[in-house]
């Protein structure tokens, strides 16, 4: 049962590019993960029937969605293009492809674990916003990001650490992960 993850703390993001350093994003309520796969179709000759078979699946990432309350003021500098005037104005704009690293902490059975992703991408955010009421809740906002292969490091899309595996590496997993 060490698998078994619930709960979730300390969530950070990162630019990626030399001496980023991850920047706090409090407020998460919930991420989901979904790997993005696509099918692959063949047609073999049947002598004139018409087939079509599956023959495996591409691997084209991992689709995350968080739901935040607040996104944070420089989060929508670093990642969503947004410009914030000397007044404080934030204007938006045209929204680049910016890479970022998210990384937050879980608990387990075995207790604390750190996990990164490194190579997000991400949408603007979708909302809506409704008026106060008596049971009025807070607005929260889902952020889309598409998850890509570590093409600088590890290959991979992910990774972690438990604190009983490697308690150094675990203290300093947000400023490692850079």
């Amino acid at each position: 049962m060490r698998n078994a993850h619930y709960g979730f703390k300390n969530f950070h993001y990162c630019p990626r590019g030399l001496g980023a350093v991850p920047r706090a994003m409090p407020g998460a309520v919930r991420l989901t993960r979904a790997p993005d796969m696509q099918e692959i179709k063949v047609r073999p000759d049947t002598h004139g029937i018409p087939a079509e078979y599956t023959a495996g699946y591409r691997d084209r990432g991992i689709k995350l969605g968080l739901e935040i309350v607040s996104l944070p003021v420089q989060f929508l500098v670093d990642v969503l293009g947004y410009v914030q005037e000397a007044s404080g104005v934030l204007v938006e704009g045209k929204h680049p492809a910016v890479h970022f690293a998210l990384l937050y902490e879980t608990r387990s059975l075995a207790g604390p674990v750190r996990h990164c992703y490194y190579d997000c991408v991400c949408q603007k955010p979708k909302f809506d916003a409704t008026t106060l009421s008596a049971s009025s809740r807070f607005d929260t906002r889902i952020l889309e990001l598409t998850v890509n292969r570590d093409i600088f490091g590890s290959g991979g899309y992910k990774e972690s650490i438990a604190r009983a595996d490697n308690a150094e590496m675990f203290d300093e997993w947000f400023e490692r992960r850079r």
